[in-house]
C-alpha cells in the first residue's frame, strides 16, 4: 500500500465523526460557495473573506475535537523550510483568530497551506474518499430539511441543508489532512489548523461548480422568499448608450433597436434603455404587484412595453468584471412582464435619471404614455438657478420704483460685510445683496427668508411692485406678490390650485411639481418687468459686498 493509499484510509475512518461535529449554518455559507469573476488565489485571502464570525464559530466547535485526529501525513507534504531571523506578520482588528494564525503560518512556513491545498485535492479523488464529494449523491432529504431550524419556509431550511451537506464533507477532509500536515511540522495549533481548513475549503469551493441539487435548491428558497415591492436605487454603468434589465449573462452585446420609441426596446433575457449619457446614470427599479399610482409630471418621458422572462430573477448588470448590481430583481420564475420607463434630463435640461417600474401582466401592444417636449417651457429662462450656487436656499427679491436706499431702509440694514465671509459661514447675521440695473432693485439672500416677509415686501412696494420667491433645503417655497405698499398674494407653489385672482393670469401656465424655483422666478419676473439673471448673480459676487440685517 502506497503513502497516500494509507492515508487516505486513515482519514475515510476519522471522517464521519469530524463531519458531525461541523456546526450545520458556517458550513451552509461555504456550501453555497461558487464560482466567480474574482477569484481567490491562496487559502489566507480566502479564510479573510469568509469573514472572522463564521471562522470563530467553527473554532469553537472543533478545538477540542482536533486532538483526535492523526497527527502524521507520511511524509506526503514537502516541509518547506523554516524562517529564521526577524520578520513581521501585520493584521488588522477585524481579524479573526484562526487569519493571524494562517498570516503567521504563512510567515513561518512559507508555502504550507498551498501544498496542503494540493494534497486535500488529490485525496478528494482517491477511490477510499471519492464518494463523499460525489455531486449526484446530493440530494434533498426531506426529514432532515424540515427538523426545527430558524429559516422561515421548508424550501429555505432544504436549500441550507443541502447547501451544509455539500460543504460539510469537504471541510472535515481539509480539517483532517491539516491537522496531521501541520503536526509533523510542530505548527498544529487549533487555530492554524481550522484556519487552513476553512481558507483550503473556501478555494476549492469558489472555484467549482455547485452540484445541480443545490443550485435548484438555492432557485427554490429565492422562489419562496421573495416579497413585493422590491426597490433598488443606485448608479448604473452605461455601455454605448444604453443600460439594461436582464435576465441573462454577460455574453457577446447585441446592439438594442430603438428605432419604435426611441428609449426602450426588448432584448434577449430583458429590455434595453437608452440613454443620452455615455457615463453611469441614476436608476431606480421597482418590481410592484401591479401598475405604479403615480405622477408622471417629474418624467419627461414614459414607455410600456411587454416582455417574456424565461427563468426570471432579471437584474441591472453592473460594472464589467464585478458581480455588483442592484440589490432589486425581477421575480425569479419565469412569465409575462410588463415594465414602465420613465425618463428625464435625456435633453441637457435635467441631471439624467431613469424610474423602471415591473409588475406581472399579460402581454400588450407597447404604449408610449408621454414624449418629450422639445418646445421651450415658460420657465426655462430661469432654469440655470437649479445649478447656480443659491440653488439650495435663498430669497431673489425684484423691486420697481424704488431705489438701493430705499429698498435697504425696508429690510433694516445697518452696516456692510464682506461676502466671502459670510459665504463660509464665518458671521451668522442675516444679510442681503443688492444689485440696481436701470431703476430696477435685485436682492438676493443666501439661505434667508426676509424678504418673503408679508410686511417687508409691502415696504419695498410702495413706490411701484415687489415680487419675492423664497425656497429651503426641505423644499419649502413661497411666492409673494405686492404693489403700492399692498400685499396681493403669498403662497406655497404649486400646492394648491387656488390662487388670487389679482395674479392668476400670471401664473395660469406655470403650474407643475418641477422646477418651483424656475416657475417661481418666472412669475416674479412677469409681474415686476424684469427677470432675474445670471449676470445680476455674477455682479452680486463680484462686487463682494452684503448688507447686515437688524442689529
Amino acid at each position: 500500500m502506497g503513502k497516500i493509499d494509507a492515508f487516505a484510509t486513515v482519514i475515510a475512518a476519522h471522517l464521519p465523526a469530524v463531519a458531525d461535529r461541523i456546526p450545520p449554518t458556517p458550513a451552509a455559507t461555504l456550501g453555497r460557495l461558487g464560482p466567480t469573476p474574482e477569484p481567490t488565489t491562496t487559502a489566507a485571502e480566502a479564510l479573510r473573506r469568509l469573514g472572522p464570525l463564521l471562522a470563530e464559530r467553527v473554532l469553537g466547535a472543533l478545538e477540542l475535537r482536533l486532538a483526535d485526529l492523526p497527527t502524521h501525513s507520511h511524509g506526503l507534504v514537502r516541509a518547506p523550510a523554516p524562517v529564521t531571523g526577524a520578520f513581521a506578520v501585520v493584521g488588522t482588528g477585524g481579524d479573526s483568530e484562526t487569519s493571524t494564525a494562517v498570516t503567521m503560518l504563512d510567515a513561518l512556513r512559507p508555502g504550507v497551506a498551498h501544498e496542503i491545498a494540493t494534497l486535500v485535492d488529490r485525496l478528494r479523488h482517491h477511490p477510499a474518499l471519492s464518494a463523499h464529494f460525489d455531486p449526484r449523491a446530493l440530494t434533498a432529504d426531506v426529514d432532515k430539511a424540515a427538523a426545527p431550524s430558524p429559516h422561515p419556509s421548508p424550501e429555505a431550511r432544504a436549500e441550507s441543508a443541502l447547501a451544509a451537506r455539500h460543504a460539510t464533507p469537504h471541510l472535515a477532509l481539509a480539517l483532517v489532512t491539516a491537522h496531521a500536515v501541520l503536526h509533523e511540522l510542530d505548527a498544529a495549533t487549533p487555530a492554524a489548523v481550522v484556519g487552513v481548513a476553512l481558507g483550503v475549503t473556501a478555494l476549492h469551493l469558489s472555484r467549482t461548480p455547485r452540484p445541480a441539487a443545490l443550485t435548484e435548491a438555492s432557485r427554490a428558497r429565492h422562489r419562496a422568499d421573495y416579497r413585493f415591492p422590491v426597490v433598488s436605487h443606485g448608479h448604473v454603468p452605461v455601455r454605448d448608450h444604453h443600460f439594461t434589465l436582464t435576465e441573462a449573462e454577460a455574453g457577446t452585446p447585441v446592439a438594442p433597436d430603438f428605432s419604435a420609441n426611441g428609449l426602450v426596446t426588448t432584448t434577449p433575457g430583458g429590455i434595453a434603455v437608452r440613454t443620452a449619457a455615455d457615463h453611469p446614470v441614476d436608476v431606480q427599479l421597482s418590481v410592484l404587484t401591479g401598475p405604479p399610482d403615480e405622477d408622471l409630471e417629474w418624467w419627461d418621458e414614459v414607455v410600456e412595453l411587454s416582455w417574456r422572462a424565461e427563468r426570471g430573477d432579471a437584474r441591472i448588470p453592473g460594472r464589467p468584471g464585478r458581480r455588483q448590481r442592484h440589490h432589486a430583481a425581477t421575480p425569479p420564475w419565469p412569465g409575462d412582464y410588463r415594465v414602465r420607463v420613465h425618463a428625464r434630463g435625456r435633453d441637457g435640461n435635467d441631471a439624467e435619471a431613469y424610474h423602471l417600474a415591473v409588475w406581472e401582466a399579460p402581454p400588450a401592444p407597447e404604449h408610449v404614455i408621454k414624449r418629450l417636449d422639445t418646445t421651450e417651457p415658460p420657465h426655462a429662462a430661469h432654469r440655470w438657478v437649479e445649478r447656480s450656487p443659491i440653488s439650495d436656499a435663498a430669497t431673489v427679491t425684484v423691486i420697481t420704483g424704488s431705489t438701493v436706499d430705499r429698498v435697504l431702509a425696508a429690510f433694516d440694514a445697518t452696516g456692510t460685510a464682506s461676502l466671502r465671509d459670510l459665504l463660509l459661514g464665518h458671521d451668522p447675521r442675516p444679510w442681503v445683496a443688492v444689485h440696481e440695473v436701470d431703476g430696477t432693485v435685485v436682492t438676493v439672500e443666501h439661505n434667508g427668508y426676509r424678504g418673503a416677509n408679508a410686511q417687508v415686501l409691502a415696504a419695498l412696494s410702495e413706490h411701484g411692485r415687489a415680487a419675492s420667491m423664497f425656497w429651503n433645503v426641505n423644499a419649502v417655497t413661497k411666492l409673494s406678490f405686492a404693489e403700492r405698499g399692498r400685499l396681493l398674494a403669498a403662497f406655497e407653489p404649486w400646492a394648491t390650485h387656488h390662487v388670487p385672482d389679482a395674479i392668476a393670469d400670471l401664473v395660469a401656465d406655470l403650474h407643475g411639481a418641477r422646477h418651483k424655483k424656475a416657475r417661481g422666478l418666472t412669475a416674479v419676473a412677469r409681474f415686476t418687468g424684469r427677470g432675474f439673471t445670471p449676470d445680476d448673480l455674477r455682479a452680486i459676487e463680484e462686487a463682494a459686498v452684503a448688507h447686515l440685517i437688524g442689529r
